[in-house]
């Protein structure tokens, strides 16, 4: 039915000039009486989502969550500049090199740090995301506090850059813990979390080097409370480290009673050995020709698994007793015959058809 023309509708004063002929009747009634059309109002669906993001960002900021995270926040820049007080001072007394090289080799180990953390920052990330960031987090400052501890015990440049690289690469904690301030925010609370992130180091900038200074050499500074011990006069800088080892240990012991995880749980099972089983037949079914020759193919394959249950228990029952009449790796050969079939198995599985890999055809 062709539209109806102007010149067959009746028009007066209250006909919208603008409107289009065919315009839907909600429509015209809407630009005659200023109302809003009924497909302009938001359904239900929409009002809800709305609503549930609203609430979302109207969640109150988990105040003593975030400042656990920023005492453990202050591991990281206390570690890094702690040694900047006595660094040089104990270069020279340790006396490996000259007074020329000690400007060197003090830039060079204080580097070391930042240069461990930057290479592994993203592999912490990682591990995060896929174990959780509070185990990473606890792994992290138990490894921190073990390296720092220790520092002020080195007696050869050596010891040193290893004590300073394994500190660097237990340092992971600031990605860990920017990611959980973030998840433990919403858009409206993130400033007012991260302005306590950036509190929290700065301060670590500022205590780091007051413990070095102030407690390096004790027996010197402090001959009435330290005179005569002869731990201190032996490692005059070994107080400042244990101190700042202590303080990751406690952040450590924050971390496990306090920090709740924040990375989302995923509903799958840690160890898949039982699924084998089904991911085997299921990838028989898709390699398989047609129907027709699935049968065979299901055949073979259950003979090569009856085959091998008939002769895998004696070999190895006669693999572990042989290691262990002869001792070979004090009786535990059978497992690094294991290890080597597991590993061989798992080789194996990226050479299957790419039908066997279940995606759907395109």
């Amino acid at each position: 039915m062709p539209p109806p023309r102007i010149e067959d509708r009746e028009i007066n004063e209250r006909e919208p000039l603008l409107a289009p002929l065919t315009e839907n009747t909600e429509v015209q009634d809407a630009l005659i009486t200023g109302s809003k059309p009924i497909a302009s109002i938001p359904d239900h669906d929409q009002r809800e989502g709305g609503n549930e993001e609203d609430d979302e960002d109207d969640t109150p900021l988990p105040l003593g969550q975030i400042l656990s995270l920023c005492y453990i926040r202050l591991v990281e820049p206390i570690a890094f500049f702690s040694i900047f007080a006595f660094l040089n001072q104990m270069l020279w007394e340790i006396g490996d090199i000259g007074q020329g090289e000690t400007g060197f080799y003090s830039g060079l180990i204080e580097s070391l740090f930042s240069i461990t953390e930057m290479m592994l920052m993203v592999h912490w990330s990682r591990a995060s995301d896929r174990f959780g960031r509070k185990p990473i987090m606890i792994t992290s400052l138990l490894g921190i506090s073990v390296a720092t501890g220790v520092f002020g015990f080195g007696r050869k440049i050596w010891q040193l850059v290893v004590f300073r690289c394994v500190a660097g690469l237990f340092a992971g904690t600031i990605v860990t813990v920017r990611t959980m301030i973030s998840e433990n925010s919403t858009k409206k609370t993130q400033a007012r979390a991260f302005s306590y992130f950036s509190v929290a180091g700065n301060m670590g900038i500022l205590i780091g080097p007051l413990i070095g200074g102030a407690l390096s050499e004790p027996a010197k500074q402090y001959p009435s409370i330290f005179g005569g011990v002869k731990f201190f006069e032996e490692f005059p800088f070994a107080l400042p480290t244990i101190c700042t080892g202590i303080f990751s240990l406690s952040s450590a012991l924050v971390a496990t009673i306090l920090i709740k995880e924040t990375l989302g749980k995923k509903v799958y099972q840690k160890f898949g050995v039982s699924m084998a089983f089904t991911c085997g037949q299921l990838a028989l079914n898709d390699i398989a020709p047609s129907s027709q020759t699935l049968g065979t193919l299901n055949s073979i394959a259950l003979a090569v698994t009856s085959g091998t249950r008939a002769f895998v228990p004696a070999l190895f029952t006669v693999i572990f007793a042989y290691g262990v009449t002869h001792q070979i790796l004090w009786g535990y050969f059978i497992w690094v015959f294991e290890v080597l079939v597991a590993v061989g198995l798992v080789i194996a599985v990226p050479f299957l058809p790419k039908e066997a890999y279940g995606r759907g055809k395109k």
